[in-house]
């Protein structure tokens, strides 16, 4: 069994918060001296995964091998739930609308895979439909089957290293009666996952910046290159909090979209009904935004302590209410999360917070204009604007309809006004981040 790349992949899982070995699983007695490497790896730049696992695995010579050794696909040499075609057309094939449900076998909802033929797996990708909850990787062993890896619901799209084996099967973890909701689940061999497997870390402790939309797909409409450029270039700890969807696999697309972008940190979902109005009192009523969905970003805000938060125009761009509604929030939340007299919950966990700086797209006072068609070297040489473009491919189920991002014109993407600092005014007016240490 290939144990070191295991005990390597863990270790980087760990670090992120993400899935993990089950205690005892081969491998497992590694993670602690792999972590500090394992970091790094999590933490390199979109392409280098491969690299930094190398250098981590440096001794033995025959880790390092490992190590250096892509995972390759192969879902298409394993039969599901025991069909040589079975729940396949769903689970490969790439399109999110299309969702397996599990169904009971021998009482236990499941999803049982097996190699067919050529290598073991060793690592599962699994994006999931709706709210993911807690799931559990098993092994048969005799008559029974023992839980090797587990996850804890975190992610809507989670990477599972899993011991080598050529039979296994994805149940929930806290009950084996919880119907599993499954849109795409591809089986790899043990190595560095390939760079459009997406291995989050957790939004925990600090973050550099806030960018608080309200659907997926406005941070990069209204937002152009300012993900690429600061968190795929600048490799700045950038967190996306969305307010409202209703289609499912909106979610799996902003995932998607965003790492793209090279943003490495889960995004939030709050969940917020999603429907066309221009009225702001209308959505914010919708929302509770007056007591629920303001103790939640004031909460944010504090957990996470951004340094920049950048806001969507306060008329809507074209005048929608939930970016009016986004817009307001952010304001509102980060003004309330330096009082302690607001949301005394938040407070007492984490303390109160004040937000160094904010930008709002398009507003007039201190504008700046950023400068998203420098070419980056994370992304080859591409433009931050050509990055988001490429990203925004990825939400699909919008730019069949036309979505485009604004680039110059009256919604332009990279003109923002900075409506609060603590730091001083922008001189340069071509970073968000001038003047912060």
């Amino acid at each position: 069994m290939n144990r070191r790349i295991g005990a390597l992949l863990l270790a980087l899982l760990l670090a992120s918060g993400g899935p993990a070995l089950a205690e005892g699983a081969p491998g497992a007695e590694a993670a602690a001296a792999a972590e500090e490497a394992a970091r790094e790896t999590a933490n390199a730049e979109p392409g280098a995964a491969g690299e930094k696992a190398g250098e981590a695995a440096a001794a033995p010579e025959t880790a390092a091998r490992e190590a250096g050794t892509k995972a390759a696909d192969i879902s298409e040499h394993c039969t599901f739930n025991n069909k040589a075609g079975g729940p396949r057309h769903m689970l490969n094939d790439g399109a999110y609308n299309r969702v397996f449900e599990t169904g009971p076998r021998n009482g236990v909802h499941s999803v049982e895979i097996r190699v067919t033929e050529g290598e073991p797996m060793g690592a599962l990708y699994i994006q999931w439909a709706g709210d993911p909850g807690p799931a559990a990787v098993q092994v048969p062993d005799g008559e029974d089957w023992v839980t090797v890896a587990t996850t804890d619901g975190s992610f809507f799209a989670d990477y599972i290293p899993i011991p080598e084996c050529t039979v296994c099967r994805v149940t929930g973890l806290n009950s084996p009666h919880t119907q599993l909701r499954i849109s795409e689940l591809r089986v790899l061999t043990a190595g560095t996952p390939p760079e459009n497997i997406q291995v989050w870390r957790k939004p925990e402790g600090k973050v550099d910046m806030i960018l608080l939309s309200g659907h997926p797909d406005d941070e990069l409409l209204w937002f152009g290159g300012a993900l690429p450029y600061y968190a795929g270039e600048l490799k700045k700890d950038v967190l996306v909090i969305c307010c409202a969807m209703t289609a499912e696999l909106r979610r799996l697309e902003l995932c998607d979209a965003l790492w793209a972008c090279g943003v490495r940190i889960h995004p939030i979902y709050m969940h917020r009904l999603d429907f066309s109005d221009t009225n702001i009192k209308t959505v914010l009523k919708k929302w509770h935004a007056e007591d629920e969905v303001k103790g939640w970003v004031i909460g944010y805000f504090r957990r996470f302590r951004p340094d920049v938060l950048l806001l969507h125009d306060v008329n809507g761009e074209y005048g929608h209410g939930i970016h009016k509604a986004a817009s307001w929030l952010g304001t509102e939340c980060a003004r309330l999360a330096a009082d302690p007299e607001a949301d005394p919950a938040s407070a007492a966990a984490y303390g109160t917070w004040q937000t160094k700086k904010i930008y709002v797209h398009l507003a007039e006072e201190n504008q700046i204009r950023m400068d998203w068609k420098k070419p980056l070297e994370a992304f080859g040489g591409k433009t931050g604007l050509e990055a988001a473009q490429d990203a925004l491919s990825y939400h699909k189920s919008q730019v069949v309809h036309g979505w485009a991002i604004q680039d110059g014109g009256d919604m332009d993407n990279a003109l923002f006004g900075l409506v609060y600092t603590s730091v001083g005014p922008d001189v340069e007016k071509n970073d968000f981040f001038e003047h912060i240490e």
